[in-house]
């Protein structure tokens, strides 16, 4: 299980939405986000996150995985100041190869993840 490749398919559903008026997936990227407040320690550490030198292992510390809490933080606040355009997935520009490939990374997320 790692929560760095579901904050990273999370924050790239907010640039999608800002980039390309697709919402298809926004709701699944509001759970992910709503979530992962509890997966960050006192620390500040995402976890759990997979062992940036062994990847056959679970980490404790991901500069990865930092990173891509940071870009779901920033895509977060810039789809807010928007005007959170899609927040109930209403309306979506289809791109069908797209937000099929989207679709499934969620849907793998959510089974190891959420």
């Amino acid at each position: 299980m790692d929560a760095a490749g579901t904050t990273l398919v999370a924050a790239a559903t907010y640039r999608l939405s800002l980039l390309r008026n697709v919402h298809k997936h926004l709701p699944q990227a509001e759970r992910v986000r709503e979530r992962l407040v509890s997966r960050v320690n006192s620390d500040g550490w995402l976890a759990p996150v997979v062992n940036p030198v062994d990847f056959d292992s679970e980490g404790s510390n991901s500069p990865e995985g930092q990173a891509f809490v940071i870009q779901l933080h920033a895509a977060y606040r810039e789809w807010d100041a928007d005007g959170r355009k899609g927040e109930n997935a209403a309306s979506a520009l289809r791109t069908p190869g797209l937000t099929t490939f989207v679709g499934l990374v969620f849907a793998l997320a959510a089974m190891a993840f959420c």
